[in-house]
């Protein structure tokens, strides 16, 4: 039950964030938390200064995956499994259409294959 409050509370709370960089502090260490939609274009460059100065006010970075793990046939393979949707389904299936038109007019715009 806490974990769904503390991720009702970051939901709610990104609605009103001027940029998706939060900062969690307590006494004197931080934590900065970033958070990017990973389908970015030229035009979204560049990012909103907080993660520069997060980036400068820490000392150590930390991904949300392994790059080099990720980089190897055995863990793309595992991820093509993952994201692929079973056969009679897509996002088309799964998305309202309201939701899939959005998505389509964002690819559109950006130059990317929706498929």
């Amino acid at each position: 039950m806490r974990w769904l409050c503390l991720l009702l509370l970051f939901i709610t709370n990104s609605i009103y964030a001027g940029s998706s960089v939060w900062e969690v502090s307590k006494g004197e260490f931080k934590l900065y938390i970033g958070g990017t939609v990973h389908v970015l274009s030229k035009s979204d460059y560049p990012l909103p200064a907080e993660f520069e100065n997060a980036y400068l006010d820490s000392d150590q970075l930390v991904f949300e995956t392994n790059i080099k793990e990720a980089q190897s046939p055995e863990f793309q393979m595992y991820m093509m499994q993952r994201m692929s949707y079973p056969a009679g389904k897509s996002l088309g299936t799964e998305l309202s259409q309201q939701a899939y038109s959005s998505l389509q007019a964002f690819c559109q715009a950006r130059g990317i294959p929706l498929a």
